[in-house]
């Protein structure tokens, strides 16, 4: 699993994202670079609010999943595709989002945990500074991770220096194989897990990391 940015993904995914706020940029829409405004104050924020706002945009995605999956609700293939978490857009569409949960929360700092399909790391960045607005505040994303994509985990994760097609070719088979133990299949709406956190080392050189970095104020 070859874990570098790519400008959208083809299947569900669920990433963290993350909130800091040294002095904001109230002027941001996704940019880092941009002229110092004014500095939002934090304190009024709970997690109970940040649920609240988590939960109306999660309940905006879930209509348009439906609206893309181009399946009759009423039907059964409907209901057996839901069964199967197999439900999602029939071809090509828009950002959405399947699955969003606090995973940490400490303020200024929140780490958000997201299921995606057909994400960008712009989107997954507009998505942060949009929760920040609607908190009354401002929020950026400071590092997104990809933890899963599809049926692969950061355990098939390679470095860039195992980027050659015998170990991809190895991380497949071991995959396959563990389907295979497993004696089923994973569905067709696949989730990728990705989070953001607050710092992540640029020198790094795994691949593990989807870095998106933006300040988050």
């Amino acid at each position: 699993f070859l874990s570098e940015p790519g400008s959208g993904s083809q299947g569900p995914t669920a990433p963290s994202l993350c909130t800091v706020s040294p002095a904001s940029l109230a002027a941001h829409p996704l940019g880092a670079f941009r002229v110092l405004q004014n500095k939002a104050v934090p304190d009024h924020i709970t997690r109970d609010k940040l649920e609240k706002v988590l939960a109306m945009l999660q309940g905006a995605n879930q209509k348009a999943l439906l609206m893309y999956s181009n399946v009759d609700m009423r039907s059964q293939e409907a209901y057996e595709m839901a069964v199967r978490g197999a439900l999602g857009p029939d071809g090509k569409s828009a950002p959405i989002l399947t699955g969003l949960r606090v995973k940490s929360f400490q303020p200024p700092h929140f780490t958000l945990e997201l299921q995606c399909l057909n994400e960008t790391q712009r989107y997954l960045r507009k998505v942060v500074h949009e929760i920040g607005l609607e908190l009354r505040s401002t929020a950026s994303c400071t590092a997104v991770r990809r933890t899963r994509d599809g049926g692969f985990t950061l355990d098939h994760a390679l470095t860039r220096r195992q980027w050659t097609a015998a170990d991809v070719a190895l991380v497949v088979q071991r995959d396959h194989a563990s389907k295979i133990r497993r004696n089923g299949r994973l569905p067709a709406a696949q989730s990728r897990y990705l989070s953001v956190q607050p710092s992540i080392d640029s020198d790094s050189e795994s691949s593990e990391d989807i870095r998106s970095h933006t300040d988050l104020r």
